[in-house]
């Protein structure tokens, strides 16, 4: 297994007069392979500038749940 086959993942957009954008993604849609046809299927958008797949990964040193990525690793299809 790696790196990518067992991250939790998101899509980067930029649409035309807009800044960058995380989009939401649920726990199903997570995986690298979904991501990559969500980032693909934006791009081929006329309003649309550019587009990445980013991995989503907990800091230790911030205050935040690192549960919550189990779980969308969990949901993953």
């Amino acid at each position: 297994m790696t790196d990518i086959d067992s991250g939790v993942f998101a899509v980067i957009c930029e649409f035309k007069n807009q800044a960058p954008i995380l989009m939401e993604t649920e726990g199903s849609q997570s995986s690298f392979e979904a991501c990559e046809k969500r980032r693909r299927d934006l791009e081929a958008r006329p309003d649309v500038i550019r587009t990445c797949v980013v991995r989503i990964a907990d800091c230790p040193a911030w205050c935040g749940n690192s549960l919550l990525l189990e779980d969308m690793k969990r949901m993953q299809k």
